[in-house]
């Protein structure tokens, strides 16, 4: 038998809401198989299988309030047959002793007394011991607000957002792409003094804020999805306790939104564009052979001369014939990414996306074929050719989105 644990919730949360069980009682279920959600007011964490075997006993059901440690539910190691499913048992679990200190007290006293306020990292869940950091959603010396969301901690279990634990000014210890442990400083904020007594602009901004107080109250990892995917939260059927949003009700929603309305083509220009051809050269021509040639960096460049394309685009003289149609293209040379790996790298490329957790994301066709539709019913609108199936799925939009594969 393997239990199945409330992991550590973050700094300063004692408790959580079960949202969603994936499985049933009874169900048969692979080791790192995500089985229920957790939602608090500062983080969504998944808590996944620790081995294969079946599901025989749910202690929580959805709804419950739990607390680090606590026994959410038993597996039968091993198990390849589901025995009798058990009924959920409603009642709430015995609160277990608190997995971690709270060292949020001393937090108070300094934001009144305008003092710096250090940021830390916080547990990441059973069994993580590191995480590597995301990009910051402001840089030292921006102003932030109390809990305002500041940066996100990826582990290979569950990202962890990390947000202002009270207002003032940010210094940033911990760049992008650093390794951290728990408990370790990632940052400061001179505390300006507004955690204790609200500022005059806050008071005056609340009365414009009132036309919102309908929309439902959204977790950090919700709130994220529905930006990104520019859904509605109003429009979104909730199946969490108290009527809440759960992140599988957003990402459901994403499938099931229609696409969205074209903009109407400004007054002389061409007819929209059918079909995108998507070419990803792993191991082809350098940039510098291409498009982006560097005639003033000889070193670099090597033998290639350039040549002037129309509308005054300069690429490299081995494409003559495509420099008489620059002026209908867009060249873009200014990506980059802050992955230091060429398989990171590359899911980039493929989504739009850095690697996320346990989170898959649409590829580039994928979000083409949700946005524009299929160009006919019964042929597919997203094909690939000789590319790996791992950077041609639906994601979240399901396997219908996914790319019908051609060749290796």
């Amino acid at each position: 038998m393997a239990d199945i644990l409330t992991p550590a919730l973050g700094e300063s949360v004692s408790e959580a809401t079960i949202g969603k069980w994936t499985k049933k009682a009874g169900d048969a279920v692979k080791k790192d198989e995500v089985l229920v959600e957790l939602e608090t007011d500062k983080v969504s964490l998944e808590v996944v299988s620790p081995s294969d075997g079946v599901l025989t006993e749910i202690r929580a059901a959805d709804g419950a309030t739990v607390t680090p440690g606590a026994v959410l539910g038993v597996i039968s190691e091993g198990a390849s047959a589901a025995p009798a499913a058990e009924a959920p048992k409603a009642e709430a679990p015995k609160a277990a002793p608190a997995a971690e200190p709270a060292p949020a007290a001393p937090v108070a006293p300094a934001a009144a007394t305008g003092g710096t306020v250090p940021i830390m990292t916080p547990t990441m869940g059973e069994s993580v011991a590191e995480g590597t950091m995301g990009t910051w959603l402001k840089k030292s010396g921006d102003t932030v607000a109390k809990d305002e969301m500041l940066v996100e901690i990826e582990t290979d279990k569950v990202a962890v957002e990390v947000s202002a634990p009270v207002a003032g000014v940010l210094t940033i210890a911990a760049e992008a792409g650093s390794s951290v442990t728990p408990g370790q400083q990632i940052g400061s904020i001179a505390a300006s003094g507004e955690g204790a007594s609200p500022a005059p602009a806050q008071a005056t901004a609340a009365p414009a804020a009132a036309p919102a107080s309908d929309a439902p109250h959204l977790s950090p990892a919700v709130q994220r999805v529905v930006t990104e995917n520019n859904l509605d939260p109003r429009a979104i059927a909730a199946t969490g306790p108290k009527g809440n949003i759960t992140k599988a009700d957003a990402v459901n929603a994403i499938s099931a939104a229609p696409p969205a309305p074209a903009a109407p083509a400004a007054a002389g220009a061409g007819s929209k564009a059918k079909y995108v051809i998507y070419l990803y050269m792993s191991g082809g021509t350098s940039h510098l052979d291409t498009f982006d040639p560097k005639p003033k960096k000889k070193a670099v460049m090597g033998p290639t001369e350039t040549i002037m394309g129309k509308a005054d685009v300069q690429i490299s003289g081995y494409l003559p014939k495509t420099a008489q149609v620059t002026d209908k293209m867009c060249i873009i040379n200014s990506m980059s990414s802050t992955q230091g790996a060429h398989e990171q790298g590359n899911y980039v490329m493929h989504h739009s996306y850095a690697p996320r957790g346990t989170i898959r994301h649409p590829a580039f066709g994928s979000w083409v074929l949700k946005l524009a539709g299929p160009l006919h019913p019964e042929l597919p609108g997203f094909i690939a050719i000789n590319t790996p199936p791992a950077v041609t799925s639906g994601g979240f939009f399901g396997a219908k989105f996914s790319a019908a594969p051609i060749g290796k």
